[in-house]
């Protein structure tokens, strides 16, 4: 049986597994940031304000387009994974595994196709700079939707190296090891080389993750689910030990034909389906994952399309910096956002609230230090991407402060999908992403790019502040760190019962659950939802 994880477990046990597990995101998610910045610092100062911005440019639309190509799929697979395994329901693991790949992939190719056409048709009518980058940078979709799948199908599968490490710590350090061998060869380092080598290179770390997220399906449920969804074709069979097995997983994952060595057959199960059930359920979880992606990412675009690349550079530099005031907030959610819906399906409130006041504590000091940081010595860290970075040390500042009310509030937008409420958070980001666009169009021509963070910190306030109230509303919970703060762990931790530590996988008539969606709250509670539609994420 798999080692027990932090949603299958509560008590005191939890929070040590957390704080493993919590520990081991951070050494990645340090790492990968590291890399990140190093990376963006560098290509900055090579490719120049002008070229670095079309980069910058580019990259924000794939991710803007690679969001709706997955059709909401990552977050779905999230939650219906670990509500498959837990209830042993492997057929249909395997199909919800075969078909969001093959559906992400076959969406995000047309998503590609589609933006070539559109693209090619703006050209012939009206030149404009981002043309010929655009081009080549659409085919980045289908490889990031894929990979925001694989990172949630890793995480489904308890395997937190392997769903951060692949697009957070390998990706830049190739792309960075790239420009350094390019710049070497070519002395000059322009956006369109660097946007062919990044794609061809997240390429290569798509399909890498991909064979060990295969084995690791492998390994965890049984060898006899090595061909069950096919394999691949004689190629695999030519060298099997570790590097075989892997191909032929690579295969099954994606349901390339069969064509297995000679080994002990033992029974396969068939794959089942339930495309109306994921459907529903994803295209929500889409709607959702998509305004949060708008936001993050409607500022960036709107500067380069507004004041140009040039400016875009600049300002995608400085929120490139604030995010890491957010870094803690985003790493400890990967960790406990399964132990909030376990200890909601529990009914489990005193010990929900004890967990997320302890995650509460870990978020805001960190975030506070890093944030009083980034604002004290804004000039110093912007002139590292170059001289002319200096110029958006205001805009950092602004943003910091944006990132800092997020931190306060803690992990809101988790608590509140993660207990049957997502069609009230849906409503939330909807309703932020239609004022950051209203306030981006207004405050950009007027203020410049100062106003695009402006726009972005105000509206991260608004939609924090506003799940605040419909957590402590709904889910009668206190997220906020000033609750803590004030009234201390004393006034609301309480002793750990024997039934706190009933694992996960208990039956129903134990009063445990592996997944939310297992004791999810009544179709009330759940907006008028089914509780199987309930997400599993944020």
């Amino acid at each position: 049986m798999p080692r027990a994880t932090v949603s299958q477990i509560s008590g005191a046990a939890q929070l040590k597994l957390l704080a493993r597990d919590t520990g081991v995101a951070i050494i990645i998610q340090v790492v990968g940031l590291v890399l990140v910045y190093l990376t963006r610092v560098s290509l900055a100062r090579w490719m120049g304000e002008v070229e670095y911005g079309i980069y910058e440019y580019v990259v924000s639309w794939s991710l803007l387009l690679a969001t709706f190509a997955g059709l909401g799929f990552p977050r779905a697979v999230l939650r219906f994974v670990a509500q498959y395994r837990v209830k042993n329901k492997l057929a249909l693991l395997l199909g919800i595994v075969r078909t969001s790949w093959l559906l992400t992939l076959a969406v995000g190719i047309l998503f590609a196709l589609g933006g070539t056409g559109v693209v090619l048709l703006i050209e012939r009518s009206h030149p404009f700079i981002y043309a010929k980058a655009l081009l080549i940078g659409l085919w980045l979709v289908p490889l990031q939707a894929l990979m925001n799948l694989q990172r949630e199908m890793s995480r489904a599968f308890d395997d937190i190296t392997l769903a951060l490490t692949p697009l957070q710590v390998i990706w830049p350090a190739l792309v960075l090891g790239g420009s350094i061998w390019w710049l070497d060869r070519h002395k000059s380092l322009s956006s369109l080389p660097m946007i062919t080598l990044a794609t061809a290179l997240l390429l290569g770390v798509l399909l890498f993750q991909l064979i060990l997220m295969a084995r690791k399906i492998q390994q965890d449920l049984g060898p006899q689910f090595l061909g069950t969804l096919g394999a691949v074709p004689a190629l695999s069979s030519m060298s099997l030990g570790a590097g075989g097995d892997a191909a032929l997983s690579l295969g099954a994952t994606v349901g390339m034909p069969t064509l297995t060595p000679d080994r002990p057959q033992t029974p396969k199960p068939q794959a089942a389906y339930a495309y109306k059930e994921w459907l529903t359920v994803s295209l929500v979880l889409l709607l959702q994952n998509a305004f949060g992606i708008l936001l993050q990412q409607t500022d960036i675009v709107m500067v380069g399309s507004l004041l140009g690349p040039e400016e875009a550079g600049l300002y995608g530099a400085a929120v490139k910096t604030s995010l890491w005031v957010g870094f803690v907030l985003q790493t400890v959610n990967i960790v406990a956002a399964p132990a909030f819906a376990t200890l909601y399906a529990q009914k489990d409130m005193q010990g929900l609230q004890r967990l997320v006041g302890t995650v509460t504590i870990w978020i805001f000091w960190p975030s506070l230090v890093i944030a009083l940081g980034l604002m004290s010595f804004a000039p110093e860290i912007m002139s590292l991407f170059g001289p002319k970075f200096v110029a958006a040390a205001w805009e950092l500042k602004i943003l910091v402060i944006g990132q800092v009310v997020s931190a306060l509030c803690g992990s809101v937008a988790y608590l509140m999908s993660m207990t049957g409420h997502q069609n009230r958070s849906v409503v939330v980001f909807g309703s932020a992403a239609v004022l950051n666009i209203v306030l981006n169009a207004v405050l950009i021509p007027w203020v410049g790019a100062k106003g695009a963070a402006i726009a972005t910190s105000f509206t991260m306030m608004v939609w924090n502040i506003w799940l605040s109230v419909l957590v402590i509303k709904h889910v009668n919970i206190q997220p906020s760190v000033f609750y803590f703060l004030f009234k201390g762990i004393e006034a609301w931790d309480g002793p750990i019962t024997s039934e706190e530590q009933t694992p996960a996988g208990s039956s129903p008539s134990d009063g445990a659950s592996g997944s939310a969606v297992d004791a999810a709250p009544t179709p009330e509670a759940a907006d008028g939802c089914d509780p199987k539609t309930k997400d599993s994420s944020s």
